[in-house]
């Protein structure tokens, strides 16, 4: 089984792999000049060339705290790659919200301002041994590290650290088995 968190902002998003072992097989952040719906696409292009496999998915979760106006071509983005997920018969999960995220990571929700949440993020990632090369990769990597876990969790029955981060897994936990049934079922993940 492979792991897969995508952090899915229009400028600068990202994807992590990580292999059965828990290694980074695949980090990449996907550039584009293109503008608009060509920009989607070469998103979605670039998310599902990783996707070769069983794996199971993750995209972070909104920030509901924008603005909508502005958060509409990122929605919109959004709901393009889940319906290109779900075209290749991939349902991606999408409960993981930023806060949730960079807590299971650094151990708090907010680390000051924006800047400092990133930089809080790829420390994390990188004291985890994982070469980033910006905040976006480090979330693709911690979406991807929480589904693993939570795999765990499904599976081995693994406790992953902290009472905040198994609460985390537990919930993707029903979601994991469902995945899981339909691979068995010889039916895409």
């Amino acid at each position: 089984m492979r792991f897969v968190g995508i952090d899915p902002g229009l400028s600068a998003p990202a994807v992590c792999v990580l292999g059965p072992a828990g290694g980074v097989a695949s980090l990449k952040t996907i550039r584009s000049r293109l503008l608009g719906q060509e920009r989607v696409a070469r998103i979605i292009a670039g998310v599902m060339v990783e996707l070769a496999g069983p794996c199971l998915v993750a995209i972070e979760g909104y920030a509901y705290s924008r603005n909508l106006q502005g958060a509409r071509p990122a929605v919109e983005a959004v709901g393009a790659l889940k319906h290109a997920l779900w075209s290749a018969g991939i349902e991606a999960d999408h409960s993981i919200g930023p806060m949730t995220l960079r807590k299971y990571v650094t151990g708090r929700g907010r680390h000051g301002g924006r800047d400092d949440d990133k930089r809080a993020m790829m420390e994390a990632a990188r004291s985890a041994g994982v070469s980033i090369i910006d905040d976006n990769q480090a979330d693709a990597w911690g979406l991807a590290t929480i589904l693993r876990d939570a795999y765990l969790l499904a599976t081995e029955g693994r406790r992953p650290g902290t009472l905040f981060r198994h609460e985390v897994c537990q919930e993707l936990v029903p979601w994991i088995r469902e995945q899981i049934r339909r691979l068995e079922r010889g039916e895409s993940a």
